[in-house]
């Protein structure tokens, strides 16, 4: 991994972003982590991604937005499966272990510098690079402990606060109306750590800060246009059954959202052509704002698309599409902003019945709430964060 020389005194920043997606881990962590790298590289920085070769990396898609990245070798057929298991709930999630990821990005950062290790050493203390961004559920302590010689900064995102971490900010934006997230992580983070915590540190795109005045104005309490969005993977195909279950309410309008590497995408698009009611197919779209701003409803999972949701003043029914987005779902329904509905609620009439339930009045109230949890600024206050740590000797 190389980046360019930069002799002024005012260099860019060398930022690298270590994140996965795959059919199990999802789209989320990818998706948000492009979102920051595009603001990172707004300001001037230099920004590559680290990936690895899981089935729905998105590295075609990072590199399709200009983002250097680099592959990590594919751990099928070629790991110890004992790696398979790990100190993390989610240490699955890697295919190796922890120790072993840390080593092969630490070769890669080095690749072609130098084979003197004396020259190597004085090289990479010359030109250390400024960031480090991890988003992974594998991924902690250790890791960063291992990566830390090579960046003046690390940031951890996270938000199920279950494991160590040694960095200079963690970034945890879920909703919590119980216990505090300074709570959570008094035993995780040093004590030096700068926390950020709470929806204000939403990592979304600007295009919904942008949207989001025309889109509180519009919501009257109206149930015309609906959103289905579960993510970009969707590995158990909710949004079929959402669509078939669909059926016994015919909306004006709904608008399905997926994305291209989702296994069940065939199948929702000969769904689509030929549900009783009208219904449009967006694959990997870059209108999600608009497509929000425009819809009544939102049927949805309780990811980083929650928030969003939210900052546009969506009222949805969410759906935890695993254990890790539980929180949410909870916080979500325990701030007003949405009405949790369970994969049993797709069989037969009883989504119907819950839509035909909600009154525009309760509509409003939902819309209000949920635009009262993010304004859509996360990104900006992260970045002066980063800044303010970068600046610091």
């Amino acid at each position: 991994m190389s980046f360019n020389a930069h002799p002024s005194a005012r260099s860019p920043r060398r930022c690298v972003i270590r994140a996965d997606a795959s059919i199990a881990i999802g789209s989320g962590h990818i998706m948000r982590c492009l979102t920051l790298g595009e603001a990172l590289r707004a300001r001037g920085d230099e920004v590559q991604f680290i990936v690895r070769a899981h089935e729905g990396n998105l590295a075609p898609t990072l590199r399709a937005r200009g983002f250097p990245t680099h592959l990590l070798p594919s751990p099928i057929g070629g790991g110890d499966v004992r790696e398979m298991g790990g100190p993390y709930p989610h240490s699955h999630w890697l295919g190796v272990s922890e120790e072993r990821d840390a080593e092969e990005c630490l070769r890669l950062l080095g690749e072609g510098e130098c084979s003197d290790l004396a020259a190597l050493r004085r090289e990479q203390a010359a030109r250390d690079l400024d960031l480090l961004v991890v988003d992974h559920y594998s991924l902690g302590a250790p890791f960063e402990r291992a990566l830390s010689a090579r960046f003046r900064r690390i940031v951890a995102i996270d938000d199920l606060a279950d494991r160590p971490h040694e960095v200079d900010a963690l970034i945890d934006a879920s909703l919590r109306l119980g216990e505090p997230a300074s709570a959570l992580y008094a035993s995780l983070i040093p004590p030096e750590s700068l926390l950020l915590s709470g929806p204000k540190y939403a990592i979304l795109r600007d295009e919904f800060v942008d949207a989001r005045p025309a889109a509180l104005s519009r919501r009257d309490g109206s149930l015309r246009r609906l959103l289905v969005s579960m993510g970009g993977i969707d590995a158990d195909d909710r949004t079929s059954a959402i669509l078939n279950a669909l059926r016994a309410f015919m909306p004006e309008k709904v608008d399905v959202v997926m994305g291209s590497r989702a296994p069940a995408l065939a199948k929702v698009e000969e769904l689509v052509a030929s549900l009783p009611y009208a219904a449009e197919l967006h694959v990997d779209t870059p209108n999600m704002a608009r497509l929000m701003s425009e819809a009544d409803l939102a049927i949805g999972a309780a990811g980083g698309t929650a928030y969003e949701r939210a900052c546009l003043g969506l009222p949805s029914l969410v759906m935890g599409l695993a254990e890790n987005q539980r929180t949410n779902v909870v916080n979500l329904v325990r701030a007003g902003a949405a009405i949790e509905v369970s994969p049993d609620a797709l069989e037969g009439p009883r989504l119907a019945e819950m839509l035909r339930a909600l009154s525009p009045e309760r509509m409003q109230v939902m819309s209000r709430a949920a635009a009262a949890l993010v304004d859509g600024r996360g990104t900006q206050r992260i970045l002066r964060a980063i800044e303010s740590l970068l600046g610091k000797k």
